[in-house]
């Protein structure tokens, strides 16, 4: 990564560099040309103007250009945390300091104009209120680096009707791109998911490559719980394989009047498999309650 960004920094040194060998040749050469060509004089100034507001803007261009790939490597190096966020604010500041020197250049009182853009900023920021909420939700939640690409989630949030489970694809600056767990593709507003939205992350801690998640089951008080764990278990860890758990472990969660709860936390290949083995692990411990019922009954029918 450092090779990389040397590469890019010294590419940014050049561009400098060029952009002010340009300015002064354009200098030397209009003063050649008006010895020749004296009716230039008359247009001396605009055609400076026009040339340097080019070599600015331009300058500008290819230096946001560099500050994206400079991010780009970095974001990569740290796990992929998404510095859109970052690449917004910084080619906003590269953009409204080319314009600000454009105008300097062309003589104009940057004073007035800020006075003048106070008054209108009141006015558009009671106008735009939600929208710049969102913008300012997205740099955060994008520079934050609390969603990364590629990473499986579990967000929850009282403003969404489920929970969303499934793999982050993109943070954007407005919207956050989520692939759910039955594949389809769901924009989240960044302003729900700032103010209001739980996230955990999924990756297993002792493989970044495995995800980890868990399943509370209910079932009756009438078979002794010990047992359909144990029968459930047993069953479980000789299918695991075909839908990509890797382990699993189970808990007696809680204990009602009516009801058992078990929990069984599982570790899995793909967030694509989720599915597969909630539907496995259902079924598993399910057959489990009714053959120790059906035990129990054979006993009690002895």
């Amino acid at each position: 990564m450092a090779g990389s960004v040397r590469k890019e920094l010294r590419q940014m040194l050049m561009v400098i560099i060029l952009a002010v060998a340009i300015t002064i040749v354009i200098q030397f050469l209009l003063q050649y040309l008006e010895l020749y060509f004296p009716t230039l004089i008359l247009y001396d100034t605009y055609i400076k103007y026009v040339t340097y507001a080019i070599i600015i803007l331009g300058f500008a261009v290819v230096i946001s250009h560099i500050t994206k790939n400079i991010l780009e490597t970095v974001s990569g190096k740290i796990g992929g945390r998404n510095l859109n966020g970052v690449y917004t604010i910084l080619r906003a500041l590269i953009y409204g300091v080319a314009i600000m020197a454009v105008l300097l250049m062309m003589g104009f009182s940057l004073t007035g104009a800020l006075l003048g853009g106070t008054v209108g900023g009141l006015i558009l920021s009671f106008a735009l209120q939600n929208t710049i909420s969102s913008i300012l939700s997205g740099l955060l939640l994008t520079s934050s680096g609390v969603l990364k690409p590629k990473e499986p989630v579990y967000i929850y949030s009282w403003m969404f009707d489920n929970p969303v489970l499934g793999i982050v694809e993109d943070v954007k600056i407005l919207t956050t791109q989520i692939k759910t767990i039955n594949g389809l593709m769901v924009d989240l507003p960044s302003t729900a998911l700032l103010s209001s939205s739980q996230f955990t992350d999924l990756t297993y801690s002792e493989n970044k490559k495995l995800v980890s998640h868990y399943i509370i089951m209910g079932f009756a008080v009438d078979v002794p719980v010990w047992e359909m764990m144990e029968e459930g278990s047993k069953n479980l860890e000789a299918q695991k394989e075909s839908v990509g758990i890797v382990k699993f472990h189970s808990t007696f969660q809680t204990k009602g009047f009516n009801t058992n709860s078990i929990k069984v936390v599982f570790v899995f290949k793909e967030m694509a498999m989720y599915n597969d083995c909630v539907h496995l692990i259902n079924t598993t411990y399910e057959k489990a309650y009714w053959t120790v019922k059906a035990k129990m009954a054979q006993q009690q029918n002895k």
